[in-house]
């Protein structure tokens, strides 16, 4: 009997505390305008994306599948991989997409919310040339090759020398 009033004291200061904490902000799968990639998306990734030399190696191909939010302030957060392919295409892929910049936010009724993204990455191995692979290549021959057009003038027409090259007095030759 003498716990009575004591419990009773905790359980007042429990629900006093529940009733006064907000919840955590929602995120959305969808909403009415949904955030969008102020960049070109397929760049970043292209110019980003290192093939892991694991996954050369053994011949990895595949799609990885990263989820993340796009909060608010169209920062991205809680980046986490949904489907993978291993040989370090995976780890890759995650951070690439931890280090991209901010997204344009989704928004309902007007407000910036917090909003789930899953972004496919595509690891994809280049074909093998089989015409090279098959052909000798010749760094002499009897009758050499020739262009079935004035080599010169085709260059004189569509060569332009870099203005950074120019101010700079840089010269040379290519080859």
């Amino acid at each position: 009997m003498k716990y009575y009033p004591m419990l009773i004291a905790c359980l007042l200061a429990f629900s006093s505390q529940a009733q006064t904490s907000t919840p955590p902000p929602q995120v959305y799968q969808f909403v009415e305008k949904m955030p969008s990639c102020p960049y070109d998306l397929g760049q970043y990734l292209s110019e980003n994306i290192h093939y892991p030399d694991a996954a050369i190696a053994k011949g990895i191909e595949g799609r990885v599948l990263i989820k993340f939010v796009i909060n608010e302030d169209g920062a991205i957060s809680n980046v986490t991989l949904s489907k993978g392919i291993g040989g370090g295409c995976d780890e890759e892929a995650l951070r690439v997409v931890k280090s991209m910049p901010k997204w344009a936010p989704g928004s309902n009724d007007g407000k910036s919310v917090k909003v789930f993204f899953t972004q496919p990455i595509r690891f994809r191995l280049p074909e093998p040339d089989t015409a090279l692979q098959s052909a000798e290549i010749y760094s002499s021959v009897d009758i050499m090759p020739k262009p079935s057009f004035d080599i010169q003038d085709y260059l004189a027409k569509n060569l332009r020398y870099p203005s950074d090259a120019r101010e700079k007095g840089i010269e040379g030759k290519v080859i």
